[in-house]
């Protein structure tokens, strides 16, 4: 079997990539538009779809992005709780020839702790000590996946496994920051699943307190060195 071509670009940048809901402008049109639909409806087939795939899951709206200009599918923003965070989502609707078809982010946050344990066992291939959070919430699955599948059955279906990644290392020297960001990415580009990894040196102390909900202030302190993998299967 040929094997696909990949491409590894590495970024000697400093700090870690940020994924935004983001929003544009519409056009006159597009106001037309949303003045002949039923919105009420549009939202309503979202929920239902969320619901019939995930099950009644607690979750709250916090915006719905009718059609941009450069857009084909309305959008809902939503905050739900996974493991007792707070976590934004959302639901995209899509029409194709009089058909109607949706995709969703929740999934990421279903498998989120499967793909974590699977780059932390890389990871500690190549780094003494290493913890890694992983943002899925902002990649698109189809209608096609289902709640109980796992990473690999989604694979199989064809997604496209997009995420941002921080990998947090200590007890290793700065110098040795880049050589070992190389090695992971040898290892980690057999997954073929498109990453963004932040790899972050910082001290031991630092380490052993960091969690997932430090992450906003990690980035605020700048107390480590960085090294930026970015993977693109092609």
């Amino acid at each position: 079997m040929r094997r696909r071509k990949s491409k590894w670009v590495i970024l000697t940048a400093v700090g870690a990539a940020m994924i935004l809901f983001g929003c544009a402008g519409q056009k006159r049109e597009d106001i037309t538009m949303q003045e002949q639909n039923d919105f009420s409806e549009i939202q309503r087939e979202m929920e239902r779809y969320l619901i019939t795939k995930y099950g009644r899951i607690p979750y709250k709206i916090t915006g719905i992005i009718w059609r941009f200009w450069n857009q084909q599918y309305d959008q809902m923003n939503f905050q739900t709780e996974m493991d007792g965070r707070k976590e934004m989502c959302w639901v995209r609707r899509y029409e194709e020839n009089d058909q109607i078809f949706f995709s969703d982010s929740y999934f990421g946050l279903c498998i989120r702790q499967e793909y974590e344990n699977k780059m932390q066992k890389n990871a500690e291939l190549v780094f003494p000590k290493a913890k890694v959070v992983s943002f899925l919430n902002e990649t698109e699955f189809s209608q096609a996946v289902e709640k109980t599948d796992d990473l690999k059955k989604a694979k199989k279906k064809g997604e496209k496994i997009r995420a941002v990644s921080w990998i947090i290392v200590t007890g290793i020297e700065e110098k040795e920051l880049n050589e070992k960001a190389v090695q992971f990415q040898k290892i980690w580009q057999k997954e073929q699943m498109e990453s963004l990894i932040s790899v972050f040196l910082v001290e031991e102390s630092y380490f052993l307190s960091f969690d997932r909900d430090d992450t906003e202030t990690f980035i605020k302190d700048h107390r480590y060195q960085a090294q930026n993998i970015c993977y693109i299967p092609e």
